[in-house]
C-alpha cells in the first residue's frame, strides 16, 4: 500500500492522512516527475482521512510491502523524528522538503516548525530509521530536498 502523509490537495497513495492544517504551497504538482518513478502517483479518487499523522501511523503501522510518502510535510509536524519512526516498518519512505539554503519557503510559510538542510535531513533520517539505506538529494533546481529510505 502507498500511504501519502500530509496529502493536502494532491493525494498520491491509496491512503491518504492530512491534518487539514493547510500551508502556504497548495500544489505540488511539479514534483510529480519525480515522485512518479517512485511509485508515487496522483490518485485524485483517494480518500482522505483527516487525522495527526502520527496517531494514526501507530494505528496502522506500515510494513515491509507499503511506501510512505511525506511531500511538504515533516516540516510542518511537532514531532518528526518521532513520526519518522512511526513509518519505518515501510520497506519505502520518501521524503521531500524545501531547501532552506536555496527555498525562502520557511519565511513564507508561518507553519514550517523546521528546516531541513541536506545534513539535517540526512541526520534525523539515519536517527529514525537505522535499518534503511538512506540517500538525499536537491531537486527542483536545489529549491526542494528528497529523501529516500529504503530497507
Amino acid at each position: 500500500m502507498r500511504i501519502d502523509i500530509g496529502c493536502g490537495d494532491r493525494p498520491r497513495g491509496d491512503a491518504c492522512v492530512d491534518s487539514g492544517a493547510g500551508a502556504a504551497c497548495t500544489s505540488t504538482a511539479h514534483l510529480d516527475r519525480y515522485l512518479e518513478p517512485l511509485g508515487f502517483r496522483y490518485n485524485p479518487g483517494a480518500a482522505i482521512v483527516r487525522a495527526d499523522a502520527l496517531e494514526w501511523l501507530r494505528e496502522h503501522p506500515p510494513g515491509p510491502d507499503d511506501q510512505v510518502l511525506m511531500c511538504h510535510s515533516l516540516e510542518h509536524m511537532e514531532r518528526p523524528l518521532d513520526v519518522l519512526r512511526a513509518a519505518g516498518g515501510a520497506g519505502l519512505i520518501v521524503v521531500v522538503v524545501p531547501n532552506p539554503l536555496r527555498n525562502n519557503a520557511d519565511c513564507a510559510d508561518r507553519s514550517h516548525l523546521h528546516s531541513w538542510t541536506p545534513c539535517a535531513l540526512m541526520n534525523i533520517m539515519t536517527r529514525a530509521l537505522p535499518h534503511h539505506d538512506i540517500a538525499v538529494e536537491a531537486i527542483e533546481g536545489d529549491l526542494d530536498l528528497m529523501a529516500a529510505a529504503r530497507r
